[in-house]
């Protein structure tokens, strides 16, 4: 799937679940954050793995839920 419309998703879900639905915005974030995990291809997430000298499989065996742990974790740590 194109990056542009991931991007296009993830912005509605955030606004519209703020707006409309009146969550807090960590949880629209964290909705946004799941539903383009759901979406990203496989094929995408072996590019990143092997950009970051990771095997190819690496991510993708993660799963969703590990994937954005991790990186909800190093951005904290940073």
């Amino acid at each position: 799937m194109d990056p542009f419309v991931l991007l296009l998703i993830s912005l509605l879900v955030v606004v519209g679940s703020i707006i409309w639905l009146r969550l807090p915005a960590f949880i629209s974030l964290i909705a946004a954050a799941l539903i383009v995990g759901l979406l990203t291809p496989d094929s995408a997430l072996e590019a990143v793995a092997q950009a970051r000298g990771m095997q190819a499989g690496e991510l993708v065996k993660q799963g969703i839920g590990g994937r954005l742990t991790t990186a909800f974790g190093n951005t904290c740590g940073k």
